[in-house]
């Protein structure tokens, strides 16, 4: 995986991220990080349209986050 997000990008990227990552229970792993990053981004949509459904169905876990990234990198 290549990013050529700026250092200012990366870290609104970041302040994104972080915080639904904490309102989900979701550990910073690198991992986990990574699926958050990358729909903080809106990047990857497929990735992006999971999350979303998890997110409206109330279903968004660690576990999820694990089998996202499993899925989606």
């Amino acid at each position: 995986m290549h990013y050529s997000d700026t250092r200012e990008q990366a870290a609104e990227l970041v302040r994104l991220a972080l915080p639904m990552m904490s309102r989900n229970g979701i550990p910073a792993s690198p991992e986990h990080y990574t699926v958050w990053y990358e729909y903080a981004s809106g990047r990857n949509q497929p990735l992006k349209q999971a999350l979303d459904e998890a997110l409206v169905q109330q279903q968004m876990d660690a576990a999820l986050s694990g089998t996202l990234y499993d899925q989606f990198f």
